[in-house]
């Protein structure tokens, strides 16, 4: 379940394909925050995953941690150091023997080129904790509009339900 799944027709769900749009005309008066200007083009792309996890309700909930994105750092066989996604298809993948479908997933699905790369483990780490900040407050900013907008139904529900016991008199 995403936090947006209320508001999001069951007929316009994702269904995991690629092909799927977001819905963001379906969530009313909800946006992330722009990206800061140092996140390259090949970071956006892990920022995009996260966040169209989280509209299209493909984030998994367990033990009260949200994952949209997973990042692991993988050197291929150049030895060079990637991020690379190992959260998709709603699973998390994340021990050696998915090592490769992670790879598969990233060289098919996303593209290597489009991908972040360093010249070590170490620098991936830096790396990889400032996007984090990212998908930090994210989730906290979905999280309170989240119950605002929950808040502003059970007000809403409460008018109507004045209005129709007013009406019936």
């Amino acid at each position: 379940m995403g936090p947006f799944d209320d508001l999001i027709p069951k007929s316009t769900k994702s269904s995991g394909n690629k092909s799927d749009s977001l819905f963001l005309d379906l969530i009313p008066e909800f946006k992330f925050d722009d990206l800061p200007n140092w996140v390259t083009p090949q970071e956006k792309t892990i920022i995009n995953h996260h966040r169209d996890n989280y509209l299209k309700g493909n984030e998994l909930n367990k033990d009260g941690q949200t994952t949209t994105v997973n990042m692991l750092g993988m050197a291929g066989d150049d030895g060079v150091e990637r991020g690379l996604i190992g959260y998709f298809n709603g699973k998390n993948h994340n021990s050696k023997k998915d090592a490769d479908a992670i790879w598969d997933y990233n060289v098919n699905e996303v593209g290597l080129e489009n991908l972040p790369s360093w010249a070590s483990p170490d620098e991936g780490n830096v790396a990889a904790q400032r996007l984090h900040k990212i998908v930090d407050k994210d989730n906290e900013k979905i999280t309170q509009w989240k119950n605002r907008n929950t808040q502003q139904q059970n007000i809403d529900s409460r008018r109507s339900g004045v209005d129709i016991k007013n009406s019936m008199k």
